[in-house]
């Protein structure tokens, strides 16, 4: 008898799965560290200009995150059979990304008959706050949203 959820994966599954968030995380430092780069001249309304320092913690996120994963990966026996429980797939970014379509199964308790509550969209978690702005890291169902107020 198996006790709770236990997924399977094979040895080269994973490596896979592993080079796929990899990817995802190069790509996005890659972006914050362009978005770094842009001047005055580079900003419209749709697309302001960001603090650098927000935009170089989050190359430093994305960067650090891909390193991780790389490790990860690169101990992995791509001919053994690997045996996870309930928080390994997320912490190993293994599970399908949810279609931005799909809603939170967690939001559908909150009274609100599917709408979506304005205070829960914007809770995250901030990281820069001084007279310039407050940056927030939204948990969008595995999007990447920073949320930016100028002051």
């Amino acid at each position: 008898m198996i006790d709770g959820l236990k997924l399977m994966f094979s040895g080269e599954e994973l490596r896979t799965r592993l080079d796929e968030g990899i990817e995802r995380h190069e790509e996005a430092a890659a972006h914050w560290t362009r978005e770094a780069q842009r001047t005055k001249d580079d900003e419209t309304d749709d697309h302001p200009l960001l603090p650098p320092h927000i935009c170089h913690s989050e190359a430093v996120r994305h960067t650090w995150r891909a390193t991780v994963l790389a490790f990860i990966r690169d101990h992995l026996d791509a001919s053994e059979i690997y045996r996870m429980g309930a928080a390994d797939p997320e912490f190993g970014e293994l599970l399908p990304t949810r279609p931005e379509s799909v809603e939170d199964d967690d939001d559908d308790d909150d009274g609100n008959n599917g709408e979506s509550d304005r205070d829960d969209w914007c809770s995250g978690e901030v990281i820069a706050d001084n007279e310039e702005c407050r940056a927030t890291r939204l948990d969008m169902s595995g999007l990447e949203i920073i949320k930016i107020e100028r002051r």
